[in-house]
């Protein structure tokens, strides 16, 4: 895929489909990288309002692993994207080692998978956050 992705202020993702319909509401498709995980969102966006109705992760060989659908009046909020695919990848982590028969830390999981989705959901805000405090002298090197 070459085509060029344009970043969405509001929700941090590149968009991948715009689909706008005659009510006025852009129905969204955006992606975000996760290592070799990629993560689609589906929201639908109208005026002074966003709604999450999907998000889905596939894998490097862009196999479906995760798939969740949420109630049409769902407010989108990034952090409300990034609770679901910990909480789901988590899981699927938890059901698939009892499956294989090994073991994890799910307390070391659960830190480096929420450090790392950080970074991807809210990694801009916190660079402009940091450039904004070390302006203001708020920062100690």
């Amino acid at each position: 895929m070459n085509a060029i992705m344009i970043k969405d202020e509001e929700t941090g993702f590149s968009i991948r489909r715009v689909y706008q319909s005659s009510s006025g509401f852009q129905s969204i498709e955006g992606i975000r990288q996760f290592g070799k995980l990629t993560i689609r969102e589906g929201v639908i966006k109208g005026v002074a309002s966003s709604f999450l109705t999907s998000v889905k992760v596939f894998d490097a060989n862009n196999t479906l692993i995760l798939d969740l659908t949420f109630d049409r009046m769902t407010g989108y909020t990034r952090k409300l994207v990034l609770r679901a695919v910990r909480k789901e990848l988590i899981e699927m982590l938890r059901e698939a080692s009892v499956l294989q028969e090994r073991t994890f830390d799910e307390n070391e999981a659960f830190e480096k998978i929420d450090k790392e989705l950080s970074i991807v959901f809210f990694g801009e805000s916190y660079n402009a956050i940091l450039h904004w405090a070390d302006e203001y002298g708020l920062l100690n090197n």
